[in-house]
């Protein structure tokens, strides 16, 4: 039996079809309205020796991958950041680009993204929406601290902008009109952010228990620093450090074996101050 390959270049209105077979030859080609019913009848000729259909994760694959998986075909998400096209081409289309994803699946080399189930879709796109709405809320409040700093000489603090129970913005720009309406538009924008993003908290369980909500407290950034350039020292001269981080390492990768020693220096400093004793590498490694 034949076997066929399938491209698919997708666009927000339309796509490209190109199907080829197991010596590279085009046996179809055609540009499809963005219709399930249409997609799908005129690949029903091809679907007993169909091997493949490729669809470029662009921004709306999601309702095409799932036509296609709900109808019996097996669907590939072509990586785009992994893709290089030949070099030699003096023009290219959209035929061309559904022929050649084709083309890669038949030698199959082609560079394949992660088909994330449906049913956990939601919850992912939920999570980028916090995301987008935490960028829009830090963009507003560089923005809103560059307007105090130019005109009031000092910085706001982030955690006095984003505080609700008192108004720390209104009074510092109060003495021109233009100024006062520039930072009241910021300061509301910034609320109405905040009370969305709450809407999305991040949350860690366990065995249905909570165990803490991400992001709450990263630390201290230049304790972290710190602790980083002593993992890195010790790794280098002290043996019982390089042979922890060795075993880490051996299960994990090398940012990970870095934490996890930076971790333990860390500990080992509290308990230092706490009790009042001598760094001992034995119980550190033990």
């Amino acid at each position: 039996m034949t076997k066929l390959y399938t491209g698919i270049d997708l666009h927000s209105n339309n796509n490209y079809i190109g199907i080829i077979d197991d010596d590279d030859r085009r046996v179809y080609k055609k540009r499809l309205p963005n219709k399930e019913e249409v997609i799908l009848a005129e690949l029903e000729p091809f679907k007993k020796e169909l091997t493949g259909i490729v669809v470029e994760s662009t921004f709306n694959w999601y309702w095409l991958a799932d036509c296609l998986m709900d109808a019996g075909y097996k669907v590939h998400l072509a990586n785009p950041a992994g893709i290089q096209k030949y070099k030699g081409l003096k023009y290219s289309n959209d035929a061309y680009d559904s022929f050649w994803l084709a083309h890669l699946l038949r030698l199959n080399i082609l560079p394949e993204g992660y088909i994330y189930p449906k049913e956990d879709r939601p919850v992912r796109d939920l999570l980028r929406k916090r995301g987008h709405l935490v960028k829009l809320r830090t963009s507003l409040i560089n923005s809103l601290q560059g307007i105090i700093n130019r005109n009031c000489g000092f910085k706001l603090t982030t955690g006095k902008i984003r505080q609700v129970s008192q108004d720390n913005v209104t009074p510092l720009l109060a003495g021109e009109d233009d100024l006062a309406l520039s930072g009241a538009v910021s300061k509301d924008t910034i609320d109405y952010l905040s009370q969305q993003i709450t809407r999305v908290p991040t949350s860690w369980t366990s065995n249905n228990k909570n165990k803490g909500k991400g992001n709450k407290k990263n630390g201290n950034k230049y304790l972290a620093w710190a602790f980083s350039e002593a993992a890195e020292f010790a790794r280098r001269y002290n043996e019982m450090a390089r042979t922890f981080y060795n075993r880490k390492l051996a299960r994990t990768n090398r940012m990970v074996a870095h934490a996890a020693l930076a971790h333990k220096l860390a500990r080992a400093s509290y308990y230092i101050m706490r009790d009042n004793v001598e760094f001992d590498n034995k119980k550190l490694f033990a």
